[in-house]
């Protein structure tokens, strides 16, 4: 194979083929002494591989040239690069976390004045759930205080063991006849392997709908949540202009056991004429 084929066959550069050779990590196979041209044989392949393994996995040339001299094992490589995949997976999702927190933060500072004093009317989109679910006797939401956090505790173990991300933290409770319907969970993308995935990790999908909803900021300690849901409750009444009693919690900011900065849009779902957003 011409130096060209090669470097096309390894998925990387001609000029780094010719660095490799030049500080003696891979040598062609025959170099024309007229010409200069670089041939390589298709067994070189194996070692190449092998390089740029190492090489990712964060090791200097030198120790790269040590190692394949010694003739690294192949099992041993490759769990080598399997936990440098996992690590890497794992780093990532904490930067998505860290990238979720900025623009909730970012949400914040947006709006104007704050949202923990105004109530907005909005359309929200539509969102599909990796969700564990429950029923409760109550009306609504605001009596199933007691068994929200033991459901998102067992969403979070479940979406843990699936390597599901807990990016973005939503509650979901539409009043059914008899009670509420409690879901708690994350939301997922739209494709269906997310949607696989979580059923497979026992946590089932939930369709939430697009819905206009009034929207009240809560900040701080869950237990005073009530006084968002009840503020939210009165100014739908006093409009005349409650739906079906569905109310949604996402969570902008909930990280760590510490509540006391926690950011929960409370959301309740309104009749579908009313339409005016920034209704305050």
């Amino acid at each position: 194979m011409n130096i060209s084929d090669f470097a096309r066959a390894g998925r990387i550069s001609v000029r780094m083929l010719r660095h490799y050779d030049h500080i003696g990590l891979l040598t062609p196979a025959h170099v024309d002494a007229r010409t200069g041209h670089r041939t390589y044989e298709v067994e070189q392949l194996p070692r190449l591989h092998r390089l740029l393994a190492l090489k990712t996995l964060g090791f200097s040339l030198a120790q790269v040239g040590e190692m394949l001299d010694a003739g690294v094992d192949l099992q041993r490589l490759r769990t080598m690069l399997a936990a440098r995949r996992d690590e890497l997976n794992r780093q990532v999702r904490a930067d998505r976390h860290r990238l979720a927190r900025v623009e909730a933060r970012l949400t914040l500072l947006q709006e104007e004045p704050p949202m923990n004093t105004t109530i907005t009317v909005t359309r929200a989109a539509a969102m599909r759930l990796a969700a564990v679910t429950d029923e409760h006797p109550g009306p609504d939401r605001r009596s199933a205080g007691a068994f929200i956090e033991p459901l998102f505790t067992r969403a979070s173990d479940l979406a843990d063991e699936a390597g599901i991300d807990r990016i973005k933290p939503v509650g979901y409770y539409p009043h059914r006849a008899g009670g509420v319907h409690l879901a708690t969970g994350f939301e997922i993308g739209p494709d269906q392997a997310a949607a696989g995935t979580a059923v497979l990790a026992g946590l089932g999908v939930v369709e939430v709908p697009p819905a206009t909803v009034a929207t009240l900021l809560h900040v701080g300690e869950m237990s005073e949540i009530a006084a968002t849901y009840a503020d939210l409750g009165r100014w739908a009444g006093e409009r005349d202009v409650l739906g079906p009693c569905t109310w949604r919690e996402v969570y902008l900011e909930a990280d760590g056991t510490d509540q006391s900065d926690w950011v929960v849009q409370v959301q309740l779902e309104l009749a579908q004429e009313v339409v005016a957003p920034g209704a305050g």
